[in-house]
């Protein structure tokens, strides 16, 4: 989709994502609203004038929902990832390689893992055809907050600025940041 069409389908979609945004936040999840347009879009929270490290959607449901609802095509939402008010911490690992066939070999591969351990997570596909894999969980230990890449294989690659990069990224392991839900706002 083109940004025009995910700024039309966002607006007649409101009350819907409206509707995700709020029971994100009810089950526990830091829900933040992402920029939908000008530089940086899908990738510039607003953090309500607070910074991420105090962020707590649940304290600012009323506002988050009001800014929202004030301008309509604006925003999209997204998850500030790490641990959440609900007391649990979400942890995404992004499938993000250059060949659209490194990225499907690169998740079936996950997915087995995940499910031979019985290990719960949701799969989102992007706009661009990369993957998120979210995980919930009750804890991070010292292993698991030290991992922020997760190798593949020598062929699969990504360019970043003309050099080879790992396609595979942890997120939400250490520090903050924010993975924003296309499959909510773009494909719904």
């Amino acid at each position: 989709m083109k940004n025009e069409e995910i700024i039309e389908h966002v607006k007649a979609k409101h009350e819907k994502i409206k509707s995700y945004i709020e029971k994100g936040i009810d089950n526990g999840y830091n829900v933040v609203l992402v920029h939908l347009t000008g530089p940086g879009a899908f990738q510039k929270p607003n953090y309500l004038g607070v910074s991420p490290s105090f962020y707590n959607a649940k304290r600012y449901k009323d506002k988050i929902l009001a800014e929202f609802d004030a301008n309509p095509g604006k925003y999209v939402y997204g998850i500030l990832l790490g641990k959440q008010p609900g007391g649990f911490y979400l942890v995404c690992i992004e499938i993000d390689f250059d060949n659209s066939e490194c990225n499907k070999k690169a998740r079936a591969r996950l997915e087995e893992t995940l499910k031979k351990y019985g290990i719960h997570y949701h799969l989102e596909t992007t706009i661009s055809g990369s993957y998120h894999i979210f995980i919930k969980l009750d804890g991070l230990s010292k292993t698991i907050q030290n991992i922020n890449k997760l190798s593949f294989t020598d062929e699969c690659m990504k360019s970043k600025d003309g050099k080879p990069v790992n396609g595979i990224r942890v997120l939400g392991t250490s520090g903050n940041s924010t993975m924003t839900f296309n499959n909510g706002i773009v494909y719904n």
